[in-house]
């Protein structure tokens, strides 16, 4: 039985901004509160060792998947005029995965400390090998303005990640047996869902394994394309990832528990910063496309407003509740990290509306730009990192992170300024 509605097909209408921003906002809310969901189990069963883990497990395979990926959700769903066939999108992604995987085998083998370490990151480099083939289906989908399709998807494979990873610690103890059976779950989804939806939207059969001259020429171009929106999500990524690799070193396996449940709190705030820009990408390449540059930076600024309210709210209330709110959802070790919990969500501000610039910058296709403010943006995270994480620990990491983003949306707003001059 699929799980796909029947209102997967090429003819559906596509839906309003509005709804598409409401409908991705709530799936990946789903996903978040699962996500999060996870860490506050582990820490309520006394599991923060293991929390660690996932953590890091997360942390090395996140910049590896996503630069392998190269964004080609958001260059297929930017792709107004078809320039590229999804034919060429799929085989790019497929090829590029498979790559991802190999190098998250070999550098697992390197950096693990232990065989159940081991097993945790092959785990989770499986699952992400999953997630990249629904979501080059997620990109159909968003060309379309259906992130209704996309929504379904996410919540059900947050679910799943909850349920298993929660269920396999509440059993034997430990997140390895989870994290085995997770990429299972999530080629369920894909096979059941996401590809039989997306072939619907699509409302065709293209030769997707076809291989020829031609193609291979198409496909070294594509990767071309999106090769710098690969560095650049990697390096993105990274600048959460960094501050973590370090604790680890530092402090082990349990501090980076605890800094990592913290951190999630700002991932609900996240994810909606990344539904609303998904939502508006179509709109906003459209806006570009026909010239209306009034169209798009009226757009644009309602965004980054809205960004910069849901990171002062979440500043709002690290300072006036953290303390209680770390106690209630952690235990009361936490709760002396309160001032990691408000430096983190200072940092969002400047993340939330970073994010958004970073979109509008693919939109006008100012890629290159980003990577080397990428660059930049991690020299400055490392150099904090080396300063004050052997000495404060998680709240030097959290403070990496804070002028990590600062650089970055400073850097973002003066190049889409300059860019618009120009246009």
């Amino acid at each position: 039985m699929e799980l796909a509605s029947d209102n997967c097909s090429s003819t559906s209408s596509s839906l309003t901004l509005r709804l598409n921003v409401v409908l991705t906002a709530l799936g990946n809310a789903v996903y978040s509160g699962c996500q999060f969901g996870i860490f506050v189990v582990l820490a309520k069963l006394n599991l923060t060792e293991e929390a660690g883990r996932l953590a890091y497990a997360l942390a090395l395979t996140a910049p590896i998947f996503l630069f392998f990926q190269m964004q080609m959700r958001v260059l297929l769903a930017s792709d107004a005029t078809g320039e590229y066939a999804f034919s060429d999108y799929f085989m790019l992604r497929l090829e590029t995965t498979s790559l991802a995987m190999l190098v998250t085998l070999a550098l697992s083998m390197y950096v693990a400390n232990s065989f159940q370490t081991l097993l945790i990151i092959l785990g989770i480099g499986l699952s992400k090998y999953v997630e990249g083939l629904s979501d080059i289906f997620y990109g159909v989908a968003q060309a379309k303005e259906r992130m209704d399709v996309i929504s379904r998807s996410v919540a059900v494979r947050g679910m799943l990640f909850l349920l298993i990873i929660c269920g396999s610690a509440y059993v034997s103890k430990t997140i390895v047996w989870g994290c085995l059976i997770l990429p299972f779950g999530w080629a369920a989804v894909f096979f059941y869902h996401d590809k039989s939806c997306g072939k619907k939207l699509l409302g065709t059969d293209l030769p997707i394994f076809e291989m020829n001259a031609f193609r291979s020429s198409r496909l070294r171009e594509l990767a071309a394309l999106g090769l710098p929106l690969g560095l650049v999500m990697a390096l993105a990524v990274l600048t959460s990832s960094t501050p973590r690799y370090y604790i680890q070193h530092f402090s082990g396996s349990v501090q980076l528990g605890i800094y990592a449940s913290i951190s999630y709190l700002a991932v609900a705030g996240r994810l909606l910063v990344g539904a609303i820009g998904n939502s508006a990408t179509a709109r906003l390449t459209l806006y570009w496309n026909l010239g209306n540059r009034r169209g798009f930076i009226i757009l644009l600024i309602k965004m980054i407003s809205f960004c910069w309210a849901i990171g002062v709210l979440g500043v709002a209330i690290a300072a006036l509740a953290g303390k209680g709110l770390l106690r209630l959802l952690f235990n009361s070790d936490y709760s002396q990290y309160v001032d990691v919990m408000v430096w983190i969500m200072g940092g969002t501000i400047f993340a939330y509306m970073a994010t958004t610039l970073g979109f509008a910058l693919t939109v006008i296709r100012s890629l290159y730009v980003q990577a080397g403010t990428s660059i930049l943006v991690l020299s400055v995270i490392n150099l904090v990192c080396v300063l004050k994480v052997p000495v404060e620990g998680a709240l030097g990491a959290a403070k990496a992170v804070f002028w990590g983003f600062v650089t970055q949306f400073t850097c973002f707003l003066i190049i889409l300024v300059c860019r618009l001059r120009k246009a």
